[in-house]
């Protein structure tokens, strides 16, 4: 595994555990939810970041990769907006 694994796997972690504190107190578990897709766009990012690649093909996929994520969380969180 090479450092930019590790910090994805740590930014993803640490965003995780935020938005779990937010939902354990805000008795909301469907605030995690939210944060799933573009939990990926923030691995994607971090990964290149990490590892100092920043290749056009790494951009495009980090970039196709965000707009998933994105429309992903903005998808559940309209979902669970109407169910109270």
């Amino acid at each position: 595994m090479n450092a930019g694994m590790f910090a994805a796997l740590g930014s993803v972690f640490a965003l995780t555990t935020c938005v779990w504190v937010a939902s354990v107190r805000a008795r909301d578990a469907s605030l995690v939810d939210r944060f799933w897709g573009p939990g990926f766009a923030l691995a994607a990012w971090t990964w290149i970041a990490a590892a100092g690649s920043w290749h056009p093909r790494a951009l495009l996929i980090a970039s196709l990769v965000t707009l998933w994520g994105v429309r992903l969380g903005w998808h559940i969180a309209r979902r669970n907006a109407r169910h109270g």
